[in-house]
């Protein structure tokens, strides 16, 4: 278990590891940490004056397996399925190093034009095989990352320099504000823009984007990458859960002080709260998404937590809202599930009976 904290006021984070079994301290690094596909993690302290170093540590262990010097701001990563696979350098003068994230090793070395005020590049991003660096004012250019071959350069805003996101098939560049512009990778072309969507990012194959709706719930919708035109219109949720690396999700709504509506966000089918239409009762399952497959209609989950032992007792309530969490020491009502007796209902179907309480579960 790793936990990251930050100072408040000045400073730099700090990474500790943690004994999942006993939270005793198993090593502590600063710096704030990224996976690599290789098992390990790496831990960037950079410093005042530009310099600093960029780290790759055993996870176990905590003992540091390669060290590199950081060129300033030019540093960037190359993401696989599970990680960083590769570490990319850019000094100010326009050497560029490809490193192995797993073991350090140099891959390859080449040049590009230095950066344009002689001190550091203000935009250092990898984006699928590009990478991308600030070249005139006002312009980014993108280098493949294999042979450092130049792709295309194309103007930006000044607020925009920074924004580069991988998203599916296209690159997007945001703005500091709302809105979206989708780059063709292969060209550098501009194949659509949506100035509605405050956040976008890639999901089973699509982008998942986001409208500013009530408070922490934003307005969720499922977006061709291609076209920007909208799939599907999930509604109102707050997400919780999904990265990079585990993409299942949750979406959050909130109904009154006390009740939370769950839902599995089933971005294929477009549609909030696709899952099996009931479990056997009485499971008990950390607080995260179990395996769900579809099974008609949409299911809500839910959660309730006894004072005892801390843990989660799950059942589906089939379409119906669903009381979330409540601190320790309450009781939550809820439903049982029974099979069905309704015309039409295949083999194993389910439906949910009367509401009653939560009773403790043992480990």
């Amino acid at each position: 278990m790793l936990v990251i904290s930050s100072p408040a006021g000045a400073g730099d984070p700090a990474s500790t590891a943690l004994d999942p079994d006993t939270g005793a301290v198993r090593w502590r690094q600063p710096g704030y940490p990224v996976r690599t596909e290789a098992g390990g993690v790496l831990f960037e302290t950079p410093r005042a004056d530009g310099t600093g170093t960029v780290r790759s540590v055993d996870p176990v262990s905590g003992r540091a397996r390669w060290s590199l010097p950081l060129p300033g701001n030019g540093l960037a990563y190359e993401f696989g399925d599970r990680g960083v696979t590769r570490v990319v350098l850019v000094t100010a003068a326009g050497r560029v190093e490809v490193h192995d994230a797993g073991s350090g090793e140099l891959l390859r070395a080449g040049r590009v034009p230095p950066a344009p005020d002689g001190l550091s590049y203000r935009v250092t991003q990898v984006v699928g095989d590009l990478l991308l660096l600030d070249g005139a004012p006002g312009t980014v250019t993108a280098y493949g990352l294999d042979r450092l071959d130049r792709r295309w350069s194309r103007p930006v805003g000044p607020s925009a320099v920074d924004w580069f996101s991988d998203c599916a098939v296209v690159i997007c560049l945001r703005d500091r504000g709302s809105g979206v512009r989708a780059i063709d990778p292969a060209t550098g072309r501009l194949l659509w823009t949506n100035d509605r969507w405050l956040g976008i990012g890639p999901a089973d194959g699509r982008l998942l984007a986001s409208a500013p709706a009530v408070g922490l719930e934003m307005d969720l919708s499922v977006v061709d990458p291609r076209t920007g035109g909208v799939l599907a219109r999930l509604g109102r949720w707050r997400l919780s859960g999904g990265d990079r690396y585990e993409p299942a999700l949750l979406g959050l709504r909130r109904l009154g002080e006390d009740r939370t509506l769950v839902a599995d966000l089933d971005l294929p089918a477009g549609q909030p709260g696709s899952g099996p239409c009931c479990r056997a009762r009485g499971t008990t399952v950390p607080w995260r998404p179990p395996p769900w497959s579809a099974c008609g209609p949409p299911a809500a989950w839910w959660s309730g937590r006894t004072a005892a032992d801390q843990r989660f007792t799950s059942w589906p309530a089939r379409g119906r809202v669903a009381a979330a969490p409540r601190p320790a020491g309450s009781r939550t009502p809820g439903r049982r599930c029974r099979p069905a007796r309704r015309p039409g209902d295949g083999p194993g179907a389910r439906s949910c009976g009367p509401r009653r309480r939560l009773r403790r579960t043992g480990r």
